[in-house]
């Protein structure tokens, strides 16, 4: 009887191996990364939903009980907004607050009162062609209809391009694309 001293692989069957092994890993890559990006859009729309409803609410809540008169509101067309880093509170831009001094300052300590600080951006790339990762958090508030102020959320980036996030996503953005 003859004894086989080789009884390990060749290298060809240890290239072929690799090959299989390569191609199963880059399938299940892609497809871990496309996961990956659609639940850091997923959760920067949550975020961007919390936000909204806190703006939203904070405005009605004024307005019911008060605190903001209708008169004090800008006429149709006008906005204002609130801008913030994640980690920080809003502010509200002087140069393009609609809202008086004081129905301002109410306004926006009680969104900041109901937000505290605002959530981190989950994803880390550029939100669409041309414009770089998130950097701010950026609120509009249309005063066209005094009795209902509709709030728009837009992520801003680090060169002040902005992408709208809700109500209605921009059609070329990452947000357009994972909303649905």
């Amino acid at each position: 009887m003859r004894k086989d001293k080789n009884k390990g692989f060749t290298l060809a069957e240890l290239l072929i191996i690799v090959a299989v092994i390569a191609i199963l890993v880059s399938v299940v890559a892609a497809n871990l990364f496309k996961y990956i990006e659609k639940t850091q859009v997923t959760d920067d729309i949550a975020s961007a939903q919390v936000i909204q409803a806190a703006v939203q609410a904070t405005l009605n809540d004024a307005l019911l009980n008060k605190q903001v008169q209708k008169s004090s509101l800008a006429g149709a067309g006008d906005t204002s907004y609130f801008i913030g880093s994640p980690g920080t509170e809003f502010v509200i831009d002087p140069a393009l607050n609609a809202l008086d001094g004081v129905t301002g300052a109410v306004v926006l300590a009680d969104v900041n009162e109901n937000l505290g600080t605002l959530p981190e951006f989950k994803l880390k790339k550029p939100m669409k062609s041309g414009h770089g990762a998130p950097a701010k958090w950026r609120v509009f508030c249309d005063y066209s209809d005094k009795n209902n102020p509709k709030v728009s959320v837009y992520v801003q980036d680090s060169s002040t391009n902005d992408v709208k996030v809700l109500p209605d996503p921009d059609p070329d953005s990452l947000y357009y694309k994972y909303a649905k």
